[in-house]
């Protein structure tokens, strides 16, 4: 196969981290953005990343450009802690928590002893995390064995009460940070070349409310937190797993 046909690349808006923090002070000198970039893929691999102006020579006019500008690319988000065979029952309603056990999570992880019912949920939670821009994750199943041989990916969701989190901090742990907390970070986490081109296409005006709001900011900080606060599944436009189109929004 010619070597031009095994090439993708991407022009956008990016945002990512450039190295890893130990202290939430440390984040915002790592934060890169480049408004106009380029990213090169080959074989599910990053191969090259920067500016337009300095990487478009390395396009062969064959190769097509996926162009998003007027969207944002973030490094695909990292969770480190749910439990897959609670899907459907989040939301559910309960007092304390050994109520909300034995009436909700119990009952609804004996399900998963079925084969069918779990590979059926299994896909159904791995969609959801796609549409919602996670391309990797660390997922606990039930104590069924079966519930884990349907399950082939992983997922966290980090709760954190009475901590003035920023936007900056936000999109560190939701990249870089998750894939450092997961000993990931040599393969995932941002746009270095040789890692996993694993990325979200972010669509920040994707609701009225979020157009609205986006328009009346001026720094990018302002913009991420837009994002942060106001942003759900609508935001997601596309989802790329090693390079490939996992996801795309109707």
């Amino acid at each position: 196969m010619p070597a031009e046909q095994t090439l993708k690349a991407v022009r956008g808006s990016f945002i990512d981290f450039t190295r890893t923090a130990e202290t939430p002070q440390e984040i915002a000198p790592t934060l890169r953005f480049i408004e106009d970039g380029l990213l090169l893929i080959r074989h599910g691999k990053i191969e090259w990343f920067g500016e337009w102006e300095k990487g478009k020579e390395q396009v062969p006019e064959t190769v097509r450009v996926r162009d998003y500008r007027g969207k944002i690319i973030v490094p695909g988000f990292v969770d480190t802690h749910i439990h897959y065979p609670q899907s459907e029952m989040v939301g559910a309603y309960g007092e304390q928590l050994l109520d909300w056990l034995n009436k909700y999570t119990f009952p609804a992880e004996r399900r998963y002893e079925d084969r069918e019912y779990a590979r059926e949920m299994s896909a159904f939670f791995i969609k959801q995390l796609l549409r919602n821009g996670t391309t990797t994750a660390l997922v606990f199943g039930s104590v069924h064995p079966q519930s884990v041989e349907a399950l082939f990916e992983a997922y966290k969701v980090g709760q954190l009460q009475g901590y003035p989190l920023s936007a900056y901090e936000a999109f560190y742990l939701a990249t870089l940070g998750g894939a450092k907390a997961l000993g990931l970070d040599h393969l995932i986490g941002n746009f270095m070349p040789g890692k996993e081109a694993d990325f979200v296409v972010l669509e920040p005006t994707a609701t009225p409310l979020q157009q609205l709001r986006y328009d009346n900011s001026v720094t990018l900080f302002d913009k991420l937190f837009v994002m942060m606060t106001l942003g759900d599944d609508r935001a997601i436009y596309r989802t790329y797993v090693d390079g490939r189109v996992a996801y795309e929004r109707n």
